[in-house]
């Protein structure tokens, strides 16, 4: 378990970006074109489904400097 001491020298040096995706391929589009302008290591945190991990995996092939993780919260809308 990390200590709060050890959190806490990350607050303020964190560089971050949410974005909502709207339609069926934008996470796709959005992390293909970040990723080619973009060449520093980043992290994408794909919140949602299999359906937006699978589209943020695609938009991210090919880009060495990017890696994905997954936080599964699908909404079945039930």
């Amino acid at each position: 378990m990390m200590r709060k001491s050890s959190l806490l020298k990350y607050i303020g040096k964190l560089d971050y970006e949410i974005y909502v995706t709207r339609a069926r391929g934008d996470a796709t589009r959005f992390i293909k074109k970040w990723c080619s302008t973009h060449w520093k290591k980043v992290r994408v945190y794909a919140c949602g489904g299999d359906g937006t991990l699978n589209e943020v995996v695609n938009g991210i092939a090919g880009f060495k400097q990017a890696s994905v993780t997954c936080y599964p919260c699908e909404q079945h809308g039930y």
